[in-house]
Parts: C-alpha cells; structure tokens; sequence
C-alpha cells in the first residue's frame, strides 16, 4: 500500500481512538448551526446516512468531500426535504470532473421555516409573523491521489436570519477515502463543520463539528451494499450507524433498489434514528425517496432528482 493510503489509515485509526474522549467530553446541544446537520440525498438519509465510507456521489460534498474523487462524469442533484413541523430543506449541487486536475463541485443548501408567531409581551394575541432562514454555499474539491486514496475538501458559506436579526460565517469539511486490497471494501474518514463561533447579535456557539469514520462494502456486483459509520460530534455522545442497500437491475437501462440504516443519538423518541427508501434509475438518471421518522415531531420525506451527463 502506497505511503498515501497508510498515513491515511493512520490518521483513520487515531481518530477512532480519540472519539471516545471526545465523546465523554462533549456537550450535548451546545453547538449552533443546527441546520449543518440535516443530511442531504435521498440516498443517503435513506441508508439511515450511513455514508460516509460510500460517499460516490454528488452529495459527497456534504457526507465526504474525499468521495468527489470518485466522479468521473459531471452529475447533478436536487433535493426537497418535507422535514416534520413543515419546515422546508432544498439542497442542490452539481459537479465536474476535469481529467488530470481533479472533480469541482457547487453546492447550496437551504432551510427555511415560515409564519413563526412574532409576541412582543406574553399575550394570547400575536403582532405579527416572520421567517427564518438558513443557508449554505458550498464550494468543493476532490481528487483521486493514487489507485488507492482520494482526498477532498469542502468550504462553506453560513448565513441565518431570524427576523431582522442575522448570523454568518465559514465552515470546513475535509475527507478521504481509501479502496483497501479486499474488493469492494472502501474506508472512509472525514472532519465536517471546522469553524469559529456562529453568531447572532453577541452570543456565540461552536458550529456542530464532527469526526466521522465509515466502511463501505459492495458484494454481489454492487447490487448489496453495506455500510458503517462511527461518529464523533462535539455536541452529543458518540454514535453508531449502519446502513444496507439493495438493487435489482432490469436489462440494460432500468434498476430498482430498496433501503434503509439506523443511527443511533437522535433521541426524539418512537422510530427516530430509523431510515427507509426507494430508488429508480432510468439509464443515467435516478429519483430517490426516502422516510425518516422523528417520534413526536412528525416525520421527513425526502425526494432526490439525480442525473449523469
């Protein structure tokens, strides 16, 4: 194995040994920024996003920069997010490989919730309503070091606004992703969400950074995939993960493939932490679903539109 792919190996197996204290150290719901944490694709929030050693797609942008390395034709993604309370989540990115420089990607990512109640005093009757609004704009960079290792990194522009009060600031996502000797057997390790404090008027918090490890493993001719992920977040106790998807193929031009993952830490009760999809795939263009429950709050349907040029 090339000296790349080890120090990368290294660097995978140091970062797993320091989770735990990382975890025990962490505190919980401290970190602003929530919205950074809301997966994106339908693919992946469909394997519980379970993906961070998978990450071969566009959506590598936000789960493992490093997976962009892995794109050898521009692609493009559109995704709604119908998350529960009738909050609205748009995530669009588009990428494009350039053959001995390396894969460009764009990425935005919108949050919105409208007609919040706006009260002045603690009164039945309310002054009026508001918006508030996130967003992301994501610019990033993959490429393929050797047969072995591909390396990435994501940066990010943050604004919110709550009314006529706004927040902004920077964000930075690094991975890599290694193709071990056993086939079909991928590593992947990615830090997300390396920044300063967010801010809204005076007040501060971390953005919700995170330490992410994955496998990814393709059998069958890539028709069953599975996936692991151990995750490390500076707001919340250490979390575990995985992920399964399955694909039948119709002749030449048409596949079906069913899904789903658990992850564990998303404690908003009945099935929260659970996800579940569908995809269809029509020569170079795919729809994904997918169905994540959050106990008490609802649920999240997520619809992807993806194609290949």
């Amino acid at each position: 194995m090339r000296t790349g792919c080890k120090i990368l190996l290294t660097v995978l197996i140091l970062s797993i040994m320091a989770m735990p204290a990382l975890a025990a150290s962490s505190k919980i719901g401290t970190s602003g920024a929530q919205f950074l944490k809301i997966g994106v694709g339908a693919r992946a929030t469909g394997m519980g996003g379970i993906y961070t050693g998978l990450a071969d797609d566009v959506s590598a942008i936000y789960w493992n920069p490093g997976g962009l390395g892995q794109l050898k034709a521009p692609e493009m993604m559109l995704m709604y997010n119908n998350w529960f309370q009738d909050i609205s989540h748009q995530f669009a990115a588009f990428a494009y490989p350039i053959q001995n420089v390396g894969v460009f990607a764009l990425g935005v990512t919108m949050l919105t919730v409208n007609d919040l109640e706006k009260r002045a005093a603690d009164t039945e009757v309310k002054d009026g309503t508001f918006k508030a609004q996130d967003a992301a704009y994501a610019l990033a960079y993959g490429r393929q070091i050797t047969d072995q290792l591909m390396l990435g990194a994501t940066v990010k522009m943050l604004n919110s606004k709550i009314d006529d009060q706004s927040a902004s600031g920077v964000a930075v996502d690094v991975g890599g992703l290694i193709k071990t000797p056993v086939e079909g057997l991928d590593v992947g390790l990615a830090v997300t969400n390396i920044g300063s404090k967010y801010k809204f008027i005076d007040e501060g918090d971390p953005l919700p950074m995170a330490i992410k490890a994955g496998v990814g493993y393709r059998m069958l001719n890539d028709s069953l995939i599975l996936a692991a992920d151990v995750i490390s977040p500076n707001d919340n106790s250490l979390q575990f993960g995985g992920g399964v998807e399955y694909g039948l193929k119709f002749g030449g031009d048409m596949a079906l493939a069913v899904r789903t993952g658990y992850k564990t830490g998303v404690d908003t009760g009945g099935l929260s932490g659970l996800g579940a999809g569908l995809g269809f795939t029509f020569k170079k263009v795919g729809v994904d679903f997918a169905w994540s429950p959050f106990g008490d709050l609802g649920n999240a349907y997520r619809v992807s539109l993806s194609a290949k040029f």
